[in-house]
């Protein structure tokens, strides 16, 4: 069994932020990196059976990208 931990893509700034926390969301930036990494782990031939992610926004947005 293998496991990858791959932490969040590129979040709005705090401070460019004004709702909560935990609804701060990805750029537009951060998901076209998440993406590239996707597509990364793709070619290495990672294929996810699992994604577990924190209830963060920004995390389920990363996790929606990756499968």
């Amino acid at each position: 069994m293998d496991c990858v931990l791959l932490r969040h893509g590129i979040a709005v700034e705090r401070d460019e932020w004004e709702g909560a926390e935990a609804d701060r969301p990805l750029t537009e930036r951060g998901a076209k990196r998440v993406a590239q990494v996707a597509a990364g782990l793709k070619g290495f031939g990672v294929q996810p059976t699992h994604v577990l992610s924190s209830p963060l926004i920004r995390a389920i947005e990363t996790a929606e990208i990756v499968p």
